[in-house]
């Protein structure tokens, strides 16, 4: 994420009531949680939607940070990391 991004996306967040982390505080290039792809929509009322697809996500597990480089799309973490977070 770029630095730009970064503040559109806190802005939007402190419009929800959301604080995040400075942007030299976050960890980047890892996973930092699991959730179920339940649906892929067109349109929503969400204020996080925005482009031409956006996905409905289900039962999110945070997960501790985990280093994933260049891991970018789809995939299933490895089962340790998400029965450690269900601990």
């Amino acid at each position: 994420m770029t630095r730009a991004e970064y503040e559109d996306g806190a802005k939007l967040a402190a419009c929800n009531g959301i604080t995040v982390p400075p942007f030299e505080h976050l960890e980047r290039g890892g996973i930092i949680g699991s959730v179920i792809l339940a649906e892929c929509v067109e349109e929503s009322p969400s204020p996080w939607f925005f482009g031409r697809y956006g996905f409905v996500l289900k039962d999110a597990v945070a997960l501790p940070f985990q280093p994933m480089r260049g891991k970018l799309g789809f995939f299933d973490p490895h089962p340790d990391l998400v029965r450690e977070a269900k601990a």
